[in-house]
């Protein structure tokens, strides 16, 4: 944690942006936090928190649609930039990441920032985005044979697709080969079944964790 930075305080300041729509707030308070710690620290410790305060604010009504828009456009610009200024150099020779999101799923952010931790760890990562038929997945199968499958979920699929959207997207990508599929965001814990296959995480930090040790 940056000790000269008070996190209240920054965390007050990115608030303020986003209900006053106020870029260059947004900017310079993330500038202030970049000039001494790394863009993944500042994503972990600071725009997390930051996260999850925006869906608490969502949840009391405190905010609209747009405030989360013009936020969320903001994070991304963010770490697309991240990801322009990283030496894309494939230093890896593993098993390539596909990382998508399901049907009628656009809530990117996690998996963007996902996207990024992968690249900078030297791994090849292939970034489809929102909303992906998982039957589309098999178009990736024809030039990979085998990869491991990523995807996010935040509000799909509904609790009671859960487990037929995991079963149907196992049995889809297994067809060639054994894949892994890793699963990320709070939906994972409506996953009632065990599947070989797949590895839930409701912390994406425990997987960064786990890459970093290998």
């Amino acid at each position: 944690m940056n000790a000269k930075v008070d996190p209240g305080s920054i965390l007050n300041s990115f608030k303020m942006s986003m209900i006053n729509f106020d870029e260059a707030l947004f900017n310079a308070s993330f500038q202030e936090l970049e000039k001494t710690m790394s863009f993944g620290a500042v994503f972990r410790e600071y725009m997390v928190p930051f996260l999850f305060e925006i869906g608490n604010l969502w949840q009391l009504k405190a905010i609209s649609p747009i405030h989360e828009h013009f936020i969320s456009n903001l994070l991304k610009q963010k770490i697309h930039g991240a990801i322009e200024r990283l030496d894309l150099e494939e230093k890896r020779d593993e098993l390539p990441f596909i990382l998508y999101l399901p049907p009628n799923e656009i809530h990117e952010i996690g998996l963007l920032y996902m996207h990024y931790e992968l690249l900078s760890r030297g791994y090849k990562s292939i970034y489809l985005g929102q909303s992906v038929p998982t039957t589309n997945l098999l178009g990736v199968l024809e030039i990979y044979s085998k990869v491991n499958f990523v995807t996010y979920l935040t509000v799909e699929p509904t609790q009671s697709s859960m487990d037929e959207f995991i079963e149907d997207t196992v049995e889809l990508i297994n067809i060639k080969s054994l894949n892994n599929f890793y699963l990320f965001g709070q939906k994972v814990i409506e996953l009632n079944k065990n599947f070989d296959s797949v590895k839930a995480f409701s912390n994406p930090n425990d997987f960064l964790s786990l890459l970093d040790e290998k």
